[in-house]
């Protein structure tokens, strides 16, 4: 049985603050693009469809290769806001298309949608606003001119929403989130509490405690001391999100009066609104409706759907003494919006005017829940997930001597008693064998590390070491190399593509390339295999036990039968046979008092 859930991650932010031409959610972070992390644990809830609703094709493209099982929605450049994101979602959550059904699914949204058979010139939101829980449940269809939609048809009853630049969300938080049952409410939101809220949207509560708007930072007055954030993340009942955005969209293409979205029955009467003077803030009303009586603000008498802070209460009373004047309304939807966009957070004073309620739930794990817009927070972002990385390590069983300078990705795999010394970086799908001793300062990524292997002030990419083997200090092991059991790679070696079988040594100086190096061989000191002719790449073969000597050169394509010896400062153009010895005959010639008859003195 399918699960009830939808997920919805929001991944079509411009990210014009990362000054990247990389879209900022495939900005890595241990390892991982941000969207990548986020997807991984929605994952974890086994939700019944994952959509992905992307601006950029290359964030569809990284999604089709690495979750074919999810679902992408394309947001029109000519829609802002994550209210237009969800919305773009809206048809595909409904639809029987799932991730697991129909993948690399991709679907165009450029929100063509019918709204409700409503005539946009006389449709007036506020009075065709649902005032009960129950007129509610009928649910808002929203129709693609396509006819994709199937509104008879079951769909999931929930809705979760997860930002793609807000990776490291506990799944802890997920699952009590998805768990908790909504009882008497609409949605529930994440919030979280930070000494310094400046740049996030803040959650405005009234006398009884109950979540009535979000605010945006910019429309935060000096008085409004409010330090309860939203985090973005949020889940919602289905259709009454459907029917909050269908009827945020009405006020959007109308663009109607903005008090229209909200009742007005908080004024006793228009003619009680003399001038927007008698407003705390005239900039702040946007019309003589959107004023309630300053007599109205004490706590016992103020209505649910006034939003006014404790501070501005104490405020107006003394700044307004007499009966006649007025104190602006906070709960306009989309008043205080400067942006042609549709934020989804407008949802939440919508669900609050029409008698509903979300939830919270409210996590002090305030770090891990505030998204990444710029390359400082991008950093943060790492260094706090590299940290919970390392600590988990820690307590699996490795030893880590100094996490302030080991780096390891979230797609790297260790095992008991493997000792990292300081300086490491660990990348990619690194996975290292027991009792491996890496470092110091060693770099690896994308390889395979054997049981007792030590790795010192090397860098290895892409390679296997099988166990025991012994590489660096100051090695270079390149993509495709194969270090075999007990094997040893010296100080100032190279190797790339090469095969280096057990037991073999390559002490110091050399560069193999293209090779393939039997069990028991010894490669001299400075040993170059010249495998490159200005077009092609060609291979040497060393066969078992052979003994090469030092500072020799190896012409590929060549090979060295079993058991043979080079000298030091051979040359090697032609094939060895087995057990033979090679060497470049060259006869010395010495010029007795040479240095004399030059006059050295």
């Amino acid at each position: 049985m399918k699960s009830d859930l939808a997920i919805v991650i929001l991944a079509a932010g411009r990210g014009t603050r990362m000054r990247s031409s990389t879209p900022k959610v495939l900005h890595n972070i241990a390892g991982l693009p941000m969207v990548a992390h986020v997807l991984r644990g929605a994952q974890l809830l086994k939700p019944c469809k994952t959509i992905v609703v992307f601006r950029d094709v290359r964030v569809e493209q990284y999604i089709r290769n690495t979750f074919p099982d999810v679902l992408t929605v394309a947001q029109s450049d000519a829609l802002y806001g994550t209210g237009f994101g969800v919305f773009s979602a809206i048809p595909w959550i409904r639809s029987e298309s799932y991730g697991n059904t129909y993948p690399n699914t991709r679907h165009e949204s450029h929100a063509e949608y019918e709204l409700d058979a409503c005539d946009l010139d006389t449709c007036n939101p506020a009075s065709d606003r649902l005032n009960d829980q129950e007129s509610l449940k009928g649910g808002r269809h929203i129709h693609t001119k396509s006819g994709d939609v199937t509104n008879n048809k079951p769909f999931p009853s929930r809705v979760l929403i997860l930002y793609a630049d807000v990776p490291l969300v506990p799944f802890q938080l997920l699952e009590e989130l998805v768990r908790k049952p909504l009882k008497q409410a609409v949605g529930a939101i994440v919030t979280t509490h930070l000494d310094n809220p400046k740049g996030y949207g803040r959650v405005m509560r009234d006398n009884l405690g109950s979540i009535a708007k979000i605010i945006e930072d910019s429309n935060i007055l000096p008085e409004q001391s409010i330090n309860e954030v939203n985090t973005g993340v949020g889940i919602f009942d289905t259709e009454y999100l459907q029917d909050a955005l269908n009827k945020l969209l009405k006020c959007h293409i109308a663009h109607s009066p903005n008090q229209d979205c909200v009742t007005n029955q908080d004024c006793v009467t228009n003619q009680d609104c003399v001038t927007n003077q008698d407003c705390v803030t005239n900039q702040d009303c946007v019309t003589n409706q959107d004023c309630v009586p300053a007599a109205h603000t004490e706590a016992h008498v103020l209505s649910p759907k006034v939003i006014v802070t404790e501070q501005i209460h104490k405020k107006a009373e003394s700044e307004h003494q007499h009966a006649g004047q007025w104190m602006c309304r906070q709960d306009t939807v989309g008043a205080q919006n400067t942006k042609e966009e549709m934020r989804l957070t407008d949802i939440v004073e919508y669900f609050y005017n029409n008698g509903l309620r979300v939830n919270s739930i409210t996590t002090s794990d305030s770090e891990l829940l505030l998204g990444v817009n710029n390359r400082v927070q991008l950093a943060k972002t790492e260094k706090i997930l590299n940290d919970q990385i390392i600590k988990r390590w820690q307590l699996y069983g490795v030893t880590i001597k100094s996490p302030e300078t080991t780096w390891i990705d979230s797609t790297v795999q260790l095992s008991e008693d493997v000792l990292i010394l300081p300086g490491c970086i660990l990348s990619g799908r690194t996975r290292i064998e027991e009792g491996a001793v890496i470092g110091p300062f060693a770099t690896i990524s994308d390889s395979f590390i054997g049981k007792n292997t030590i790795v010192k002030r090397a860098e290895i990419i892409d390679a296997r070491i099988e166990e025991g083997a012994v590489i660096g200090p100051f090695a270079f092991i390149r993509p495709g190399t194969v270090i075999g059991k007990d094997s040893k790679v010296g100080t100032f070696v190279e190797i790339k593509q090469s095969n280096i079988g057990p037991e073999s040594k390559v002490p110091h100086l050399s560069y193999i390339g293209d090779a393939n190096i039997g069990s028991h061989v010894n490669i001299g000191a400075g040993n170059i295999f010249a495998n490159y002719d200005g077009k092609l790449k060609h291979e040497t073969c060393i066969d078992d036990g052979v003994k090469t000597g030092a500072g020799n050169v190896f012409v590929a394509p060549v090979k060295v039968g079993r058991g043979a010896y080079t000298g030091a400062g051979s040359v090697i153009r032609d094939d060895i046979e087995e057990g033979a010895l090679s060497l470049t005959e060259l006869k010395q010639k010495t010029i007795p008092k040479w240095a004399e008859n030059r006059g050295d003195g």
